[in-house]
């Protein structure tokens, strides 16, 4: 609970800096695994940026990376997604878990269009995952 409660503070400061804290957001998260197996259900960090880098790269975002954090209780590696749109996404990995915001200026439906583009390719590796949607203000 105290790592979940740590990532969203970052995740909240960081999000400020890089256009995604007033805006419509999907969270996408999994588990994260230091060596993929037909029995595992989550993702390696290496896995995971290829996955993001990949997804990224369909929606007409350029990849940035690794971006500098802030000093906190738990190590986190942040990797963004941007265009000249209302569209991001945001890579978070830690040391137990790997979330991918995906953000827009927009619409709750053009976050989740977004979402549904990672969330196939989850599909496509039996990768399992949670969702939650977020309307309005980050802080709300």
């Amino acid at each position: 609970m105290k790592a979940r409660i740590t990532l969203m503070l970052m995740a909240a400061s960081l999000m400020l800096s890089s256009g995604c804290a007033t805006n419509w957001m999907v969270d996408i998260s999994t588990e994260r695994i230091e060596v993929e197996s037909p029995e595992s259900n989550g993702l390696t960090a290496t896995n995971a940026l290829k996955l993001f880098g990949d997804v990224a790269g369909q929606l007409g975002l350029d990849v940035r990376g690794p971006v500098p954090q802030p000093r906190g209780n738990e190590p986190v590696i942040q990797y963004d997604a941007i265009a000249h749109s209302h569209l991001s996404l945001d890579l978070y990995i830690t040391k137990s878990a790997i979330n991918i915001y995906c953000c827009s200026d927009i619409s709750l439906d053009e976050a989740k269009r977004a979402a549904s583009s990672i969330e196939r390719a989850f599909d496509e590796r039996d990768i399992r995952y949670s969702i939650s949607n977020r309307t309005g203000s980050f802080f709300n």
